[in-house]
C-alpha cells in the first residue's frame, strides 16, 4: 500500500504539514518497498481549490490511505467519494507518523 502524507519538507525527518492543500510537499510511503517518494505541491499558491487538486492527485495516484492534520471540506468530499481512508496525524516527523500508522494508533477521520 502507498500512503500519502502532507509534509513540511522532502525528507523522512520532515514534520507533518499543518494543512493538506497547502502542504509544501507530499510524501508517498510504500509499505512494500519501505521507501518515500516526494512531490512538491504545485497547487500551494492557488487562491482557491488547492485541496481539491491534491485530493484528485491522491485518487489518481491510487493511494491506500492519507495522513494529514487538517483537511478542507471540498477535498474531504472528493476523498470520501473515492473511499480513501484518512487518518489524523499527531505532531511528529514522517517516520513517527508511519510508525504510528503501522501500529494502528492513528485516529481514522474518514
Amino acid at each position: 500500500m502507498r500512503i500519502m502524507i502532507s509534509a513540511s519538507d522532502n525528507n523522512a525527518d520532515a514534520m507533518v504539514s499543518e494543512h493538506f492543500g497547502r502542504s509544501p510537499y507530499f510524501a508517498f510511503y510504500s509499505e512494500i518497498q519501505k521507501h518515500y517518494d516526494f512531490l512538491k505541491n504545485s497547487s500551494i499558491n492557488h487562491e482557491s481549490g488547492a485541496g481539491i487538486s491534491i485530493a484528485q492527485l491522491a485518487v489518481d495516484e491510487k493511494v491506500g490511505a492519507i495522513i494529514c492534520k487538517k483537511l478542507g471540506p471540498k477535498a474531504l468530499r472528493i476523498i470520501q467519494e473515492s473511499q480513501i481512508p484518512v487518518y489524523e496525524s499527531p505532531a511528529g516527523t514522517l517516520e513517527d507518523v508511519v510508525d504510528a500508522f503501522k501500529k494502528g494508533t492513528l485516529t481514522r477521520l474518514v
